[in-house]
């Protein structure tokens, strides 16, 4: 059982990073409707991104336990009607792991990066942004030009 869109699921993971990330933005801006709105599309998008593909790997992992126990079941009964051939047979091969494709860790490695450049403009942020409030009808004045 493949995921169905692990390049989609990596979008959706960078996304509701940078939705987290408004989340503490608009709470520290005092904007708590429209947080509570990033926390929820964070909230779906991150289910998305991380616990579907967890659930599809549990739900392997029950299938393969599921199977182990069910040759462990016939190996005993086999063992218990005297045939000790099948009891002592060899496990059989461990399952192979799924391959982690090329794009996606490369679509990773972008949304990082991403995300970085993200989290460094809004601990920046721009002069207006950051405090420097230039009251109504007041010109700012130059560096070249000495005030009066």
């Amino acid at each position: 059982m493949r995921v169905s869109h692990p390049y989609l699921r990596v979008v959706a993971g960078f996304f509701a990073a940078v939705f987290l990330m408004g989340v503490v933005d608009l709470g520290l801006d005092g904007e708590a409707g429209a947080a509570i709105v990033a926390l929820v599309l964070a909230g779906a998008l991150g289910w998305y991104a991380v616990i579907g593909p967890l659930r599809v790997r549990a739900r392997r992992i029950s299938e393969q336990n599921a199977a182990t126990a069910a040759r462990a079941d016939a190996a005993n009964q086999a063992y218990l009607a005297g045939d000790l051939r099948a009891a002592m047979a060899p496990p059989p091969p461990v399952p192979p792991r799924l391959p982690v494709r090329r794009g996606v860790l490369a679509a990773v490695g972008v949304a990082a990066l991403l995300f970085v450049i993200a989290v460094v403009s809004v601990v920046t942020g721009s002069g207006e942004a950051a405090g420097a409030v230039v009251p109504h009808g007041a010109a700012l004045q130059s560096a070249s030009t000495p005030a009066v």
